[in-house]
């Protein structure tokens, strides 16, 4: 696995004095860092306080803030400052640069956005499975926004700055001004990838302090991709977020800038917009086939779908994407067809084949589903009702395609009794496909038995006996609890082939 540069999470553009850097803490990461100082001072032959003013001049900051870090007044040591000590290094050995980055970076585990902050981020130092998955969610469902927030106590100079920056960056979207506590005026605006480098030099170049606020959205239909997305951010960062539900959509919203800088300096996802632009992280593509393929998993288990009868497709804006997960599913002996849609977007689905379950996680929606298909579950039905509840967690409601009333189908099925498919069609006022589509999924549940006809007899136009199977504790239906089902789900559920 690849190890992820942390010293790239501090951005020299961004970040703008001491109270806006990104600080680091772990276990012997303060000896660590004085083996480091102290070897600078003897390469340079430095004493304490020329090295001091030294590295004051590189990173513009005072020499008593150096000075309190280097008598251990704070074990939180900003990621600049080792950076710059360990450049210092460099330039005279590359081999003892080496030795003390690897030493240093081992001993990195915590991170804080900045120094006062109460926000603990576990430092996150490799690029495994679990990060490629949050990455391959990121791509799918995720974004990425940055704030910026002018503030000031004298209202007129305020307005000053904002019509400057309003006649210099059109586009930008700024906020009205408002007013916060004790007497102090701001406003907002959002800045977006494409005009990043130039917004901040020109803030810099005018003098206009500001501060700063990395959002990132996660938004998904199933619950259960949200509670395995909030266990998978904790393990790798360490921290708790909250889900919420808004309608039919469950969100995980967080505000972190050591989260957000992972996603755009070491992963260079974009601010703002990323539909069509967003693409595999170079780090992911150079990476082995297990990390690849993580990454494939988070997109997948987020932007795919699994139909009912086992086919996995996903329709993207994004050609990289979608060239991407084409090529790591050939890799894994996976096909699928592809083409373009009119309007636009990629798409592809596949035919039935279990080993797609390595591309969605345990105890999710679409798992659940494909696995069902694939190997059945024997679950333990109480009544007919009980059994309608499991048939609705695993086949639910879908807007965006052609809707069928499964459970409506059921019922009519329990009244007929025996059938064909022409008089199921008639019944339910539905097309041959869907029924069959239908059927193929209750005879794998043996909620039904279907005696097939041979060839002879299907010449002449006679059909297959279909029989409803009334004993339905011996209906294979799936395991299936409060999770398996998609945010907003109604009690008569309407599903899509």
């Amino acid at each position: 696995m690849k190890e992820l540069d942390l010293f790239k999470l501090h951005d020299p553009l961004i970040d703008r004095g001491p109270y806006s850097w990104i600080v680091c803490n772990g276990i012997g990461l303060y000896d660590n860092f004085h083996d480091i100082v102290k070897e600078v001072m003897v390469l340079y032959n430095y004493k304490k306080f020329r090295l001091c003013r030294e590295i004051s001049l590189k990173l513009n900051c005072s020499i008593d803030l150096l000075n309190d870090i280097l008598r251990k007044k704070t074990l939180w040591i900003p990621l600049n400052l080792i950076e710059s000590l360990l450049s210092m290094i460099k330039e005279k050995e590359e081999d003892k640069y080496n030795y003390y980055l690897n030493k240093i970076t081992a001993s990195i585990d915590y991170l804080k956005p900045i120094p006062t902050s109460k926000t603990i981020v576990k430092a996150h130092k490799l690029c495994d499975e679990n990060i490629s998955k949050f990455c391959g969610i990121h791509a799918a469902d995720g974004t990425l926004g940055l704030q910026v927030s002018i503030e000031s106590v004298d209202y007129g100079k305020l307005l000053d700055y904002k019509d400057l920056i309003k006649n210099n960056f059109s586009l930008l979207n700024l906020s009205n001004i408002g007013k916060k506590l004790k007497e102090v005026y701001y406003f907002n605006f959002s800045v977006k990838e494409d005009l990043k480098i130039e917004i901040f030099k020109f803030l810099k170049r005018n003098n206009i302090m500001y501060r700063l606020g990395y959002h990132i959205n996660i938004v998904d239909g199933y619950k259960s991709d949200m509670i395995f997305l909030k266990g998978l951010i904790e393990e790798i960062f360490g921290v708790n977020v909250k889900i919420k539900h808004d309608r039919n959509m469950s969100i995980i919203a967080m505000s972190n800038k050591v989260i957000g800088r992972y996603l755009n300096n070491l992963f260079n996802f974009p601010l703002g917009y990323k539909c069509k632009d967003v693409k595999p992280p170079e780090i992911i593509e150079n990476s082995d086939f297990i990390i690849k393929k993580a990454f494939c998993n988070g997109f997948l288990q987020f932007d795919g779908s699994v139909k009912f009868d086992g086919r996995v497709s996903l329709n993207v804006r994004s050609k990289k994407i979608i060239d991407f997960i084409e090529n790591v599913l050939k890799e894994d002996g996976l096909n699928i067809n592809r083409w373009i849609r009119k309007d636009g977007e990629f798409s592809f689905e596949s035919s039935f084949n279990k080993e797609f379950l390595g591309y969605f996680n345990k105890s999710t929606f679409k798992y659940n589903r494909l696995y069902w298909y694939a190997y059945g579950n024997n679950s333990t039905i109480d009544s007919l009702e009980d059994a309608k509840v499991k048939l609705r967690a695993v086949f639910p409601t879908n807007k965006n395609n052609s809707k069928i009333d499964f459970v409506d189908i059921l019922e009519k099925i329990i009244r007929l009794k025996q059938f064909n498919r022409y008089t199921l069609c008639k019944e339910a006022n539905l097309h041959y496909k869907s029924i069959e589509k239908v059927l193929r999924i209750l005879e794998i549940a043996n909620i039904i038995m279907v005696e097939r006809i041979n060839k002879v007899e299907r010449i002449k136009n006679l059909s297959d006996k279909i029989k409803f199977n009334d004993d339905f504790k011996k209906w294979n239906l799936p395991n299936t609890n409060p999770l398996d089902s998609p945010v907003g789900e109604e009690s008569r559920v309407v599903c899509s082939i």
